[in-house]
């Protein structure tokens, strides 16, 4: 029998961190009998979200009958989205992965005040133009059908085909806050392994900051009127890696006094009564599956969250848009040049 532990995320839990430590601690772990998988990419394996998007998937069910073959003791998976899937694609997982086999679904709890702004900046990194404050009004304003805030939406499908036992969830503030490392906390709770080595691993994925992903979003959207059209994600993504790495000549002395002038602050209440019902509700449905270390009757302790950022009347300033237009046509040269030379003569 094997013993499937699968790394469900979410973004924004350190996922990219123990993701590159699964893959150069590969040879250690194969060691103890763990299989970290390379057929659906070298750390993360998002190839494997996509496959199980189409059903039937014979390319998917080769893999996995391959997987079977090796006779792992345990295999570990690890991709973010894998809670976003939908049912159908959970059940034909459940298939893929067969009678007579367990597995174990890790997921990460993180704070409200602290994700959803995180998994704002990812969303206009990929070139959604969205205002903090509209971003957070989708997402609040009704939280319990609300994916991103609610995550026992996604918990359901798999504690369906998989049982609520299956089940681990990981209290990311309370690791966070005991200076625990996220991958020896993995390794100890999940893998057995008490003692793994210590990496020293540059951060990876680390979010823009107030004024910079502020002049990422405004460059998004000039961009988005420019085409008529949602931009494509790599291509997004592009204009905001080349801005990190322009920035310090393309925004001008006027752009960045705009920029600080309209920094200012708005709070997510965590204890307001929507949340507050929420999070009872989630801790008596998945609170069994806490690890420690944990709070006794939370997730993660709710606090009122100041979240700083960049008022939209910035652009208003004068020359500033024009200054603005000038960077994203200054990017939109750049990433385009870049991509013809990417795809050689």
């Amino acid at each position: 029998m094997t013993q499937f532990i699968v790394h469900v995320g979410p973004h924004k839990t350190g996922s990219t961190y123990l993701q590159e430590c699964f893959a150069h601690l590969r040879p250690q772990l194969a060691e103890r009998g763990i299989h970290f998988p390379t057929a659906w990419g070298h750390a993360a394996h998002h190839a494997l979200t996509d496959g199980l998007r189409t059903i039937p998937n014979p390319r998917l069910e080769a893999e996995f009958a391959a997987l079977h073959a090796g006779r792992h003791a345990t295999v570990l998976i690890s991709v973010e989205g894998l809670t976003g899937l939908p049912d159908a694609s959970v059940a034909y997982f459940q298939s893929l992965i067969g009678a007579g086999h367990s597995l174990r679904c890790i997921f990460y709890a993180r704070a409200w005040g602290d994700i959803l702004p995180s998994h704002w900046k990812e969303s206009v990194k990929g070139g959604d133009s969205m205002t903090l404050p509209e971003y957070l009004f989708r997402r609040l304003h009704n939280p319990v059908v609300s994916f991103f805030v609610n995550f026992g939406v996604g918990l359901r499908i798999w504690a369906k085909y998989f049982g609520a036992e299956a089940i681990s969830i990981v209290a990311y503030n309370q690791v966070v806050a005991l200076k625990l490392d996220l991958f020896a906390h993995f390794a100890e709770r999940f893998l057995g392994w008490r003692d793994p080595p210590k990496l020293e691993l540059a951060a990876s994925n680390v979010s823009p900051g107030t004024t910079d992903i502020e002049a990422i979003r405004a460059v998004a959207a000039l961009e988005r009127l420019r085409s008529g059209r949602v931009l494509p994600h790599a291509y997004a993504g592009a204009l905001a890696t080349q801005f990190m790495r322009r920035k310090a000549e393309l925004v001008t002395p006027p752009v960045a006094a705009a920029l600080a002038q309209h920094t200012t602050r708005l709070f997510i209440n965590e204890g307001m009564p929507a949340l507050t019902a929420l999070h009872k509700d989630l801790m008596a449905e998945f609170g069994k599956g806490l690890v420690p270390p944990r709070l006794p009757n939370y997730f993660f302790r709710p606090r009122r969250a100041e979240i700083p950022y960049v008022h939209s009347d910035w652009l208003l300033e004068a020359g500033v848009l024009d200054a603005v237009r000038a960077i994203q046509q200054t990017l939109r040269g750049e990433v385009e040049a870049d991509g013809r030379r990417a795809d050689g003569p």
